[in-house]
This record gives structure tokens, sequence and C-alpha cells, in this order.
């Protein structure tokens, strides 16, 4: 059931525009089959089970339909596009900003008397420093309170179809507009509006921190703030064309693997204290481990702005944690479906950004090819203990180079149809890159964020020095010619062919069985 509905919200994707009625027919359709379907539950299961297939998918269909219909309805009218409007409302995310230009989410709550059917209220803005007279822009914080004089257009892109679809990113981002602000004035500062605009403006708050402990000239102070928020805006262009390059740019984000290991981190600390007293005696460790485990990712995906990979993460964690509660043992793939489900019901245009296809593709792959392995990244269990540590360290590097390699290969042609290039020293690179970022430059950029000021700089600074040698050993491997393989955009048809040919090569079992 839940495999249909994700079908059937996909099949949505792929229109290329809304057709009239889609809501009706879909839910009619659904219901109908429902019934359909119990009816027919005693007399033939085969066709019950078809028939109720049919009908998730119709409502999956249905669902997507009614979330994109309120989106397209929230769009600027045509009539008031290039007209200088002053509207008020608040900052409703975290700016990207500097002191000569500003981009951010502005959540409008009174258009001053402009009268239409359908106003857009949430729009993207951008104030630049020349319609200021080259004057310093004031810095924005979310919560605070502005009344602005702008310009709006609706969504539009550029007609290239390999270009940035920054329609496409407006519209699964909820922005009815966009447009350039002429002039402006603060109304209030920053206060509690929605546990949104709390959040976001914590993440503010982290993010100015963190720069006022570095040194204004350290390269990396992006990619620190970047693992710590999740806000990528800080980091140069020329950093990005390395670290895409090698193939770690999944690392400069707060990854699902950076989430799962904070959580196994607070898990582990959750248990050493619940050890302490007689307390096991009343929840059992095992309960309270995996509580604050799912608090941990909790905090840490609230840090990142819940982005998808975070999202993704932290509902798996969820799940588990709610099964060791209940006393049950799901499956993994069981796990992936059930937060895949939870993204597309809380973001259904979640499919329209490469972090989705990377993230839960990388996680499938990880749990088909893993298949064959007796425990997980060389984790003992059973008569594994009688092994020696140098043998289990052995183990463990050999089930990293190959979970390493079968997710290299895999995501082969995700990356191409998104970024139009694959990276042949990804492996190298990720070899020292995910140990060092994941393992030593996150946590002491987490540790350096959430302490007092007056001690921050120390882990911040050793973090950026580990940052900075990792970098030093990218740009080593990006400068050969040969470094990056570029392509044109795959077709479907390709897709399906290629995916083929990686089931059989990261299948498990011997080599010479799959061949």
């Amino acid at each position: 059931a839940i495999t249909a509905w994700i079908a059937g919200g996909s099949a949505f994707l792929f229109l290329p525009k809304l057709p009239n009625h889609g809501l009706e027919v879909s839910i009619i359709s659904g219901i109908f089959l429902l019934i359909i379907g119990y009816y027919l539950r005693d007399r033939n299961r085969t066709i019950s089970l078809l028939v109720l297939i049919a009908a998730m998918a119709a409502l999956g269909w249905g669902y997507h339909f009614h979330y994109a219909k309120g989106r397209l309805a929230s769009s600027l009218p045509i009539s008031l596009e290039d007209q200088e409007l002053t509207i008020r409302g608040y900052i409703d995310q975290l700016p990207n900003s500097d002191r000569q230009h500003q981009r951010f989410a502005f959540e409008v709550v009174d258009w001053n008397d402009v009268q239409s059917e359908s106003l857009p209220r949430k729009i993207y803005l951008s104030w630049s420093g020349a319609w200021q007279k080259n004057r310093l822009i004031p810095e924005l914080a979310p919560g605070e309170e502005w009344q602005f004089v702008v310009k709006l257009k609706r969504p539009h892109t550029l007609m290239n179809d390999h270009g940035f679809d920054f329609e496409r990113w407006m519209f699964h981002q909820g922005f009815g507009a966009h447009g350039s602000v002429r002039s402006g004035k603060r109304i209030q500062e920053s206060k509690w509006i929605s546990l949104k605009t709390a959040i976001e403006y914590q993440r503010w708050r982290l993010r100015n921190k963190i720069k006022a402990a570095l040194d204004p000239s350290a390269p990396y102070v992006g990619v620190l703030i970047a693992l710590v928020i999740g806000d990528q805006n800080a980091i140069a262009q020329s950093d990005w064309r390395v670290f895409n390059a090698t193939g770690v740019g999944h690392l400069i984000s707060i990854s699902g693997l950076h989430v799962t290991m904070l959580s196994g981190l607070g898990a582990m600390l959750g248990a050493w204290i619940w050890r302490r007293r007689e307390w096991p005696l009343v929840i059992p460790v095992q309960k309270v481990a995996a509580g604050t485990g799912l608090l941990t990712a909790f905090l840490y995906a609230w840090l990142a702005g819940f982005q998808i990979p975070a999202q993704r993460t932290l509902y798996m964690v969820g799940i588990v944690a709610f099964a060791l509660w209940t006393s049950r043992i799901p499956r993994a793939f069981d796990i992936w479906w059930i937060a895949l489900l939870l993204v597309l019901v809380i973001d259904p245009m979640a499919p329209y950004t490469p972090g989705f296809w990377l993230s839960f593709g990388a996680v499938a792959i990880i749990l088909f090819g893993m298949g064959s392995s007796s425990s997980l990244i060389g984790i003992p269990n059973g008569s594994e203990w009688e092994r020696s540590r140098l043998e289990r360290f052995k183990q463990a590097l050999l089930e990293s180079c190959r979970l390493q390699w079968i997710v290299t290969i895999a995501l082969i042609p995700c990356t191409l149809y998104w970024f139009y290039q694959v990276s042949v020293v990804s492996p190298l690179a990720n070899t020292l890159a995910i140990p060092v970022i994941s393992f030593i430059v996150t946590p002491l950029a987490i540790v350096g964020a959430i302490l007092p000021e007056w001690f921050a700089p120390i882990p911040l600074q050793l973090a950026h020095g580990a940052m900075e040698w990792t970098a030093k050993y990218l740009n080593w491997l990006a400068k050969f010619d040969w470094a990056v393989h570029w392509s044109h955009q795959p077709t479907l048809w390709a897709m399906a062919l290629s995916t083929v040919g990686i089931y059989w090569h990261i299948r498990p079992g011997p080599m010479t069985i799959i061949w």
C-alpha cells in the first residue's frame, strides 16, 4: 500500500500541467476502489489486493494534486508584476547575506490594501546596496518585522533545460513571487512568531557565533557553518568546484551519516547515565538509549533546518526507537519505506530536489548491497566476538571499502542526471574525507558552536585546521585532468538500462556467481 501511494504521487510529478477536476476524480476513484477491494476481500484476495494497490495509487496522486494546486494558486497575479508595492511582514528564514547584498524569505502579513483574489503569503526578496546608493544594508535576522517597498515578478526560469531551474526551486520552497527591495523600514526586532522562526533565529545566532570565533580570512568558515546548521551559502564557488570534482559534496552539509553518528553518541551517553542508578529496574536501558538517541537526532535535524537527508535519518531513528519501545523488530527496508512515506507526506514536492534521490538512494543501496555481510561495517555479533581485534579491524576495513565502492557505482546515473558529471577520484577522496569530516571536523564544530563564547574558538579552530588539511588533499586530487568525467543528462531509457546493470554489479554474493 505504501509503495502504491508513493508510486501514484510520483507519477503526478511528471505531468506538464494540472488536469481539470483531477482532485475530484482521484478521490472518487480511490474511495470507489477501496469499497470494491473491501467487498472482494473474501471472494478473491489477489484481485482485492490489486484493487487496493490501485486505490492507494489514486489517493497518492490526489494528495499530490491538492498540494500542487495550493502552491500554484498562491502565485503573484500578472497585474501586479513590476509595480512598486508596499508590504509588511517578517523575515521567515535564515537570510543569505553580506554587507552589500541580502537574499531572504519574507512572510507577508499586509499587502497595504492591494485588492486581488490570490496573493502569495511567502515571497523571496533580494536587497542590494545599489538601491541604497551603495550604502551598507542593515543586517536582517529571522523574526524581525519589516515594511518594504518592492518590485515583484511571478516565478519563472530560463529556457535552458540543463541550467538551474529557478522556477522549480521556488515552487518546491513555496514562494509565490520573487523580487527586489527598493527601501525598507524595521518595525520590530526579532520576536516569537512561530516555532519555525524561533528555530531560524537560533540558527542565525549560531552562524554569527561561528563567524565571530574565527578569523575573517579563514577560508573554510562556510564549511563549518554548513556542518553545524546546514547553511551552505557562505561556501565559496571555487571550493564547491573542488568538492564536486572530488565527490565529497555530500559531506559538506548535515548528512544522514552525521545525524546517525550524533544520535549514536546521544544514545551511548543516555545509557551510561541511566546505568549509574537503579533506574534500569524501572525502564530498560535500551529504551532510554533509544529515546536519547532520537532526541539528539531531532535537535541536530532542527539545527539543519530539517533538510531532506536529516529528515530521512530522523524518521528512521524514530521508527527504530518506536520499535524498541514496543518490543518489535522491524526489517531494515520497512524502516526505509516508512521514512520515505513520511518525507513525501510532509513535503510531496521533495522529489524535485537531488538530495531526495541521493539520500534515499544511498541508504537503499547500502541496505541491498550489504546483504551478504555478517555484520554492518565490521560490528561484531555472535561468533565474531571470538575473532581478534586485528581480524575485526580488517573485516571493518574491507566492508568499508566495499560499501564505498558500491555506493559510488550505484549513484553514477543519479549523479549524472542532476549534475552532469561524475568524480573519478571520489573513492580516493572519500576514503580520507569521510572519517576526518564526520568524526573530527563535525564534532569539533558542533562542540564549538554550543560552548560559551570564551571557549568556543578552541574547538572551532581545531575543526578549521583539520578541514584545511583535508582540503589540501582534495585540491591535489582535483587538479588531475581525469578527475571528473563530464556528460550530458542521461535519457530515461539509459537510466533504466544502467539500473539493471548496477543491480547485477552490486547484488550480494561472490562476483563469480553473479557473472
